[in-house]
Formats: structure tokens, sequence, C-alpha cells
């Protein structure tokens, strides 16, 4: 073999080492499909400074690359967040700043060929939003199975059904402008009571975090952020989580996959909201839903 034939194959080697390293490390994607009804600004956070992505009703923002990084939000709201735009989180409250912007958001961490995705409805949100994957990943996930829930109405509807004090988790207050949220018992019962506005306080006093009306003889603060509602999770059992207001009236328009995972976190410790260590090509599709 001649000395160029060599060195040909071993820049053939090289370039396959290249980029099969690559290829096998690729970091995932992200489909995010706007059927909010209006334009959307996508935040990925990450910086010190946020410009959001706008995106326009119908329309798709294709294979949106994740960073490689733990624990990092993408905010998706109807207009401009001022306090994500100053590398800050977002305050459902500050009248100044973001109070009258509707937002809800997803987490994800991405390690190596691995990456982890939650929706979150522990603390609070506007718009309604969806999980698809592209490919069966064991009990993880289920190819082309939409997780969540597309309708903010029925979720409203459903608390106010529910009666006092579940229905005052609906927010009523901002001066002269309509506000579309829904908060968690858990954003509520870890925040100091005298921040709360008036409907949120009448929750909190209603079913106050160190009492026990809800999972006596356990505290109603402490079962919803500590236990979890199957078994398998290292975290205590108490089923009692999925039958009360919140939980029923998120639960009530969504449905299960085949390994009975509804995919979205209402507590804490929710263990039928994991999608951890999916494969970084399984590509995934977040459908954001009107907020009224």
């Amino acid at each position: 073999m001649s000395f160029v034939s060599k060195i040909r194959i071993c820049l053939v080697v090289c370039v396959i080492l290249v980029f099969g390293c690559s290829i096998a490390l690729a970091n995932p994607a992200v489909n995010i499909v706007n059927l909010s009804g209006g334009p959307i600004y996508i935040y990925d956070t990450g910086g010190s400074t946020q410009t959001p992505i706008v995106l326009a009703d119908g329309k798709t923002l294709a294979n949106h690359t994740l960073a490689s990084a733990a624990g990092r939000r993408i905010w998706v709201a109807s207009d401009h967040l001022k306090t994500v735009e100053a590398g800050r989180q977002p305050s459902p409250f500050d009248i100044n700043a973001d109070a009258g912007v509707m937002f809800s958001f997803f987490e994800y961490t991405v390690t190596g060929d691995k990456y982890t995705i939650d929706l979150s409805y522990v603390d609070y949100f506007s718009y309604p939003l969806t999980l698809k994957f592209k490919a069966d990943d064991s009990n993880i996930c289920v190819k082309d199975f939409e997780y969540g829930f597309k309708s903010i109405t029925h979720v409203v509807n459903a608390l106010t059904n529910a009666g006092n004090p579940w229905n005052q988790l609906v927010w009523k207050e901002y001066g002269p402008k309509k506000i579309y949220r829904i908060f968690g018992p858990s954003f509520v019962w870890t925040s100091v009571p005298e921040s709360l506005p008036t409907n949120l306080r009448a929750f909190y006093n209603a079913y106050k975090p160190d009492e026990k009306q809800l999972f006596s003889p356990n505290k109603n603060n402490e079962v919803w952020q500590k236990y979890a509602q199957i078994t398998g999770f290292g975290v205590p059992v108490e089923p009692r989580l999925m039958t009360v207001g919140y939980s029923k009236a998120l639960l009530s328009n969504s449905s299960v996959d085949r390994n009975k995972k509804h995919g979205f976190y209402i507590f804490p410790k929710d263990a039928q909201a994991e999608f951890t260590n999916l494969q970084n090509s399984n590509t995934m599709t977040v459908t954001v839903y009107p907020y009224k």
C-alpha cells in the first residue's frame, strides 16, 4: 500500500471518528408549535440577558437545539417578559414587570447523550402545554402520545366546581387587565402569606400549610412537597395526593398513556410526570394551546 493510500485511509478514519462522535453526542431538539391563537414570545433561559424568539400563531419553531445545561427553563409568554430579558425569573405578582403577561414554562437538563424534560404545573401557568415524542423509550414515553391537557377553561371550570377553597387558585386580581393564570398549592404554601393577593391568601388561610385537613395526620404542605402517589419513586406513598381538588382539575381533561403516565408535574414528587434519561435523538414536540 502506497504512502498516499495510507494517508487517505487515516483521514477517512479520523472523519468517521469525529463525525461519529458528534452525531452520538448531538444535543436534543424540540419543535415548538404555536396553536395559542396569538403570537408567543419564547425564551430559552441561561444567560445574563435574553432575547425572545417571536413565533406567530399557527407556526412552528422547528428543531430548536437544547443547550447542555441542568435545570434550564423555556418560557412561553404572550408578550415581552421584562424580568427574563434582564436575566431573572418572572414574578406573577410584579405589577411593574410581568404580572400582566400570560406565561408558562417547561424545564430541561441535557447531559451527554441523554436529556430530561419536565412539564410542570407545580407553581403557576397560563398556557396549557403538551409534549409528544418521536419514538418509544422503554417505560419513559410512548411514541406520538400527546401528554398534557389542551384547555385551561376546562381546568378553571373544574376548580370552580370544586368550590372553596380550590376555586381561589384561579387568578382574580390585577387592576383593569384580565389575567388568565392558575396557581398550584405548592406555590401558595411556600410563599409569604402577606405577599399573596386576596384570593390566594383565602386558599392559604383555608388550608394552611401546617394544618392537617387534607392528609391527616400529616400536614398539608409536608405531604404535598415530600410524598409521591405511586411506589418506585424513592419516597413514601400518599394516594390522596391524586384526590384533592387541584390534582383532579388538572387530570380531568387529560389522558394517560399505556404505562398510566399523565406526563406533567402536579406536585414536586409526581412520579407519573417523569421523562428522564431520554436519548438525545428522541426529538420532542411542545404544543402551546390558548390561555383562555
